[in-house]
């Protein structure tokens, strides 16, 4: 019984605590590499502009 209330416990702090830790990095990760990719994409146009 003390095992099940331990794993209770770690599936719940995975839920309240890494899951939306994880879901923010994951967003942040995400967005930031499409605005890399975007800046990339300009900075290649830019470039073939000025050759």
């Amino acid at each position: 019984m003390k095992l099940r209330h331990r794993l209770e416990n770690i599936g719940w702090w995975l839920l309240t605590d890494v899951a939306p830790t994880s879901l923010l990095l994951l967003a942040v990760w995400f967005l930031a590499y499409n605005q890399g990719q975007i800046d990339a994409i300009k900075l290649i146009d830019s470039v073939e502009v000025r050759s």
